[in-house]
């Protein structure tokens, strides 16, 4: 590669510099390369007594030595001088620095119920940029990851009774192969248990008499948070006043249901004043299977 330096002096005169053959900058890698990065530029073989400058884009560097650690793009050359000797020049190596883009995003709360989805908002910049959000919160399976400008989450994390955190990671790519990435801590506290049981409970979520007249059903509170409940509703769905209690431990109330298919529904407040509901099916009659609806149920009458 020819290099051509130009030297205005006084007399307005050019001077032309060539590389020499055989002076070439050596180096490892690629020349372009994402912010941050670097390579090393090598001028070998200058004979002893020599002394190297570096210059880009003709100017100057003020280094000095063998190698130097490019990490700005530009042209970037080297001048061997020894006093009474001819100087050497080098080759030119074009490097390339592409800018990173900047992953940002808020998460719409925190410290929420975790039955409670959570929007997050991407404020990232760049330029033709993708997504890669990771949210921290495995036994959410294949809703673990999105790759959704803005996506939405519902956390689903382990069982338990203490509010729980996940990192939430965004990953952002430009179209020049750049990263950046952004972090956000989320923290949701568990939702209360809402596990009936009782004498003619049938999973999953069935209680079945068979018969046919009304039947008086016993439930019995099974929640797997209970040490740490605050209230429990039961809706019975007939018109009948809701059972209620504030009670801490393993009750039992009972309840008559005609013939038929009945929905109720168990409301359970836990520790931080988080709710959650889940809804049983209350039979009586002589055909479970047909008069739920449900393949999983097996009584036979």
């Amino acid at each position: 590669m020819r290099k051509i330096v130009c030297i205005i002096v006084l007399l307005g005169c050019c001077f032309y510099a060539s590389a020499d053959p055989g002076y070439n900058l050596s180096y490892t890698g690629s020349t372009t390369f994402c912010q941050g990065g670097s390579i090393t530029l090598n001028a070998n073989g200058a004979p002893a007594g020599y002394s190297i400058a570096w210059t880009r884009n003709n100017l100057p560097l003020g280094a000095s030595g063998t190698s130097y650690i490019a990490n700005t793009s530009g042209s970037y050359s080297a001048v061997a001088t020894s006093a009474g000797n001819p100087d050497i020049h080098y080759d030119t190596v074009n490097i390339v620095v592409n800018p990173n883009p900047t992953a940002d995003f808020t998460a719409s709360a925190n410290n929420i119920c975790i039955s409670t989805p959570i929007s997050f908002t991407n404020n990232s910049s760049g330029s033709g940029l993708s997504y890669s959000w990771n949210f921290g919160d495995p036994n959410s399976g294949a809703n673990n990851t999105s790759t959704a400008t803005n996506p939405t989450h519902r956390f689903i994390g382990t069982p338990g009774t203490t509010p729980q955190t996940f990192r939430v990671v965004l990953t952002v790519t430009s179209n020049t192969g750049c990263v950046s990435r952004d972090t956000v801590d989320v923290t949701v506290s568990q939702s209360p248990g809402t596990q009936l049981g009782g004498p003619e409970f049938e999973a999953p979520n069935n209680f079945v008499s068979c018969g046919s007249s009304s039947t008086n059903f016993t439930f019995l509170n099974m929640s797997s948070t209970l040490a740490t409940n605050v209230s429990y509703r039961i809706i019975w769905g007939d018109g009948s006043p809701d059972f209620t209690t504030n009670s801490a431990t393993n009750w039992t109330t009972t309840h008559s249901f005609g013939v038929g298919s009945h929905p109720i529904q168990f409301i359970v407040t836990g520790a931080g004043g988080c709710i959650d509901t889940a809804t049983y099916i209350v039979f009586v009659g002589t055909n479970p299977a047909v008069g739920i609806g449900n393949p999983g149920i097996t009584s036979i009458c």
